[in-house]
């Protein structure tokens, strides 16, 4: 075994378990987020995201909530729990501007520096390094973690279609905040399009994708998400 190796061994042998269920998990992790119980809402969607496995297809989770009752925060904290659990390797994390997207992934990156995160999950919390000891990524727009998590931010106004990491397609797709309150039904349909026909069909064949924001338009995605209009997410929770 090599010594590069022995490390890693050691350190994931040195780690304490985690807590097995999510509301520990949370409370212990992240007490800072956690100041109220959960809601209905919150439990859906961390039920739906704690029961996520590797290489297993579950359907799509729209989470349409109101302003104010932590659906991005919520989307951030899943996408942290995927990545330090090994569920998910390659994520992409998409808003309306690129601007908001590397805000989502920056905020990722501050959760990732918890020290409970380091207690519990000691490669996630670390950057990834290259062969000489330099760190391959971890700026507003990309994250590597050691244990091989990577989160790329993705605005609807710079979408591109095979974005791969070391010939990885995304397993997770998170889409936060992809309306705008000013959007014409012609903006709408570009998004939906690039949502359609660009984000979503890069995925890998497990790819998990869930979806958050709350109605700010009538005709905008999460409306069509929402009434059924969606030509798109067929099979949505």
């Amino acid at each position: 075994m090599s010594a590069e190796r022995l490390k890693v061994q050691s350190k994931l042998n040195s780690a304490p378990p985690a807590p097995e269920d999510y509301v520990t998990w949370l409370n212990t992790l992240f007490p800072m987020y956690i100041r109220f119980p959960l809601g209905d809402r919150h439990h859906d969607m961390w039920s739906w995201a704690w029961a996520i496995e590797p290489g297993k297809y579950v359907h799509p989770f729209v989470g349409i909530w109101p302003r104010g009752s932590g659906k991005s925060t919520t989307a951030e904290l899943i996408t942290t729990a995927l990545g330090a659990r090994q569920k998910k390797k390659y994520c992409w994390y998409v808003s309306e501007t690129q601007s908001q997207a590397d805000q989502h992934v920056e905020s990722i990156a501050a959760m990732i520096e918890n020290p409970f995160i380091a207690y519990y999950y000691p490669l996630f919390a670390e950057r990834r390094m290259g062969k000489y000891g330099n760190v391959k990524a971890w700026r507003r727009n990309r994250l590597r973690c050691r244990n091989g998590f990577t989160i790329d931010a993705m605005g609807l106004d710079s979408a591109r279609r095979g974005s791969k990491v070391e010939e990885q397609r995304p397993d997770l797709i998170i889409v936060d905040d992809a309306d705008g309150k000013h959007d014409s039904i012609s903006v709408t349909q570009k998004k939906i399009a690039t949502i359609a026909t660009s984000i979503l069909p890069a995925g890998s064949y497990d790819t998990t994708i869930l979806a958050v924001q709350n109605l700010i338009i009538p005709d905008g995605i999460f409306s069509q998400l929402a009434d059924g209009r969606a030509d798109f997410l067929h099979d949505r929770i």
